[in-house]
C-alpha cells in the first residue's frame, strides 16, 4: 500500500491540487507542534487561502511569559480579539479561485488556553465575551491535530529561536498537552491526530502528499488516530 501511494507522489510531485469543497481545515497542537509549518505547506498545495496566528502582533505576550498572573487576561482578551477579526473576515468571505482555507489554529484554542491561563473567575467572564463573539463563527469541517510528546516540542521551541518561548517551563506544556486530551474529547468535529515523531513533512516529500491524498480521498468521521506513514498510506 506505500509503495502505491508512493507511485501516486511521484506523479503528482509539483503539481497544486484542490479539494474544491470550499472545506475549512484547522491544523491544532500544543506549542512548538508544527502546525503553522504544516498549514503552510497544506495551503499551497491544496491552492487554500492560508490564516496563520498574528501572535507577533499581541503586545502583551513578551510580558504574560515574564509575569503570567498579571498578564494572562490581558494577553487572552487580545489573542481572543485578534483571532476574532481575522475569522470573521476571512470565512465570511468566498473566494471563487481559492474556495478552501487552512488555518494554523481552532477558534476554540482561545478557551482552551484561557482555560490554563487564567483564574476561575476570570475564565468565567472571558467566557461569556468569548461565547458572544464566536457563536457566528463558523467552526472548521477538519482537524488535524499533530501529538507531540514533550522532547519535541522544547526541542522544536528551541530551535525556532523566539526569545519569549525559551524559557517556557516543561509542567506548562504538560499542562497544556492535558487541556488538548480534553479538547479532542469534546469536539464532534472530524479529526485526524497524527504523531509527530513519526512524521517529517519538512524533510520528507512522501509524507505530506500521503497526507494530501488522504484529505483527497477520504472522508473522515470520528478521531482517527495515523501513527505513522504505512497507517497514513493506508487510508489512501
Amino acid at each position: 500500500m506505500y509503495g502505491i501511494a508512493l507511485r501516486v507522489w511521484r506523479r503528482q510531485q509539483n503539481r497544486k491540487v484542490e479539494l474544491k469543497l470550499g472545506k475549512y481545515i484547522a491544523i491544532e497542537g500544543n506549542i512548538g507542534a508544527g502546525k503553522t509549518t504544516l498549514a503552510q505547506m497544506l495551503a499551497q498545495r491544496l491552492n487554500a487561502r492560508l490564516v496563520l496566528e498574528q501572535f507577533a502582533d499581541n503586545p502583551f505576550l513578551e510580558e504574560f511569559y515574564t509575569s503570567p498572573e498579571r498578564w494572562a487576561f490581558t494577553v487572552e482578551m487580545a489573542f481572543m480579539a485578534e483571532r476574532y477579526a481575522q475569522l470573521s473576515g476571512i470565512l465570511t468571505q468566498s473566494d471563487l479561485f481559492q474556495p478552501d482555507v487552512v488555518s494554523d489554529y481552532h477558534p476554540l484554542k482561545s478557551k482552551l488556553f484561557a482555560s490554563v491561563n487564567l483564574s476561575p473567575k476570570e475564565f468565567r467572564l472571558y467566557s461569556q465575551f468569548f461565547d458572544a463573539l464566536f457563536s457566528s463563527i463558523r467552526g472548521p469541517d477538519l482537524i488535524i491535530f499533530i501529538r507531540a510528546e514533550l522532547p519535541t516540542l522544547m526541542s522544536n521551541i528551541k530551535s525556532r529561536g523566539r526569545s519569549f518561548e525559551q524559557n517556557i517551563p516543561s509542567e506548562y506544556l504538560l499542562r497544556l498537552s492535558e487541556e488538548y486530551k480534553n479538547f479532542l474529547k469534546m469536539v464532534t468535529t472530524p479529526t485526524i491526530t497524527l504523531v509527530r515523531e513519526s512524521f517529517d513533512f519538512i524533510g520528507n516529500d512522501q509524507h505530506l502528499e500521503l497526507l494530501i491524498q488522504a484529505l483527497l480521498r477520504k472522508d473522515f468521521t470520528g478521531n482517527t488516530l495515523v501513527s505513522g506513514p504505512d497507517e497514513l498510506a493506508a487510508l489512501v
